[in-house]
């Protein structure tokens, strides 16, 4: 009873947010003098538009959390191109990456890998692997999102050339609530549960999340879920876990 009421009040905080982020983006496509005015102060402009897409990302991640620690998590999954997908949610990305300096590409080695997805738990997983790596990239950096597929499975990639991960941490770092523990990511937002979140969604899919990490180079997330298994979609149906 509790969880559920706590999901209820995260909705509540959910939907003045998504009305700020609206107003947000129509001013941005509006040529009226507000927009004018607003623009000139750019810089507090971009400081409201981020905060209230951190805000978003944390509400979103404090929900799932709650469900995956109830254990009550449907789970919908569809035969579909993982690669528009993977594309479209670096897009829609993009004026984040723009903000904070950060050079951000796709790649995909095929123009369709057809997955069993979820697609809004597939999404989750990518958008918190940018979330992860935009945090821990400095201005001037590069994220490199990459699709590709070998061996009757996908794998997605997410590289940056952020501040790395310690040997030391690697194996602790899908834990929830933790941190890198470095000095440079004092003041990064979070609170720590996004990776655990992405792993957590990925076993769903009866895929693994890998890293490969230095500290001072940058870090890679690598996701890898089973294409083309036809006894891997014949055991999945809509579950709740």
């Amino acid at each position: 009873m509790f969880s559920e009421n706590f999901i209820d009040i995260l909705h509540d905080i959910k939907t003045p947010l998504n009305i700020i982020i609206g107003a947000i983006q129509l001013t941005e496509h509006n040529n009226d003098p507000l927009s004018e005015v607003i623009m000139m102060q750019a810089k507090h402009f971009q400081a409201i538009k981020h905060n209230s897409y951190r805000l978003l990302h944390l509400v979103n991640c404090i929900t799932d959390l709650i469900k995956t620690e109830d254990e009550h998590i449907l789970f919908n999954p569809r035969y579909c191109n993982i690669v528009p997908i993977v594309e479209e949610l670096v897009q829609t990305s993009a004026p984040y990456a723009h903000v904070k300096g950060i050079h951000l590409e796709f790649e995909s080695s095929e123009k369709e890998i057809f997955a069993l997805i979820d697609v809004e738990k597939f999404e989750r997983i990518i958008l918190n692997l940018l979330s992860n790596a935009f945090k821990f990239t400095p201005s001037g950096g590069k994220v490199t999102v990459k699709v590709s597929c070998l061996d009757n499975k996908a794998y997605i990639s997410v590289k940056d050339t952020g501040i790395g991960i310690p040997d030391k941490m690697q194996d602790l770092i899908f834990e929830r609530f933790s941190h890198v523990g470095s000095p440079l990511s004092a003041s990064s937002e979070g609170i720590g549960i996004g990776l655990s979140i992405a792993k957590y969604f990925t076993d769903l899919h009866k895929g693994k999340i890998s890293l490969l990490s230095k500290e001072g180079e940058g870090s890679e997330f690598i996701i890898e879920i089973p294409i083309n298994n036809k006894a891997h979609m014949n055991n999945i149906t809509n579950t709740t876990i």
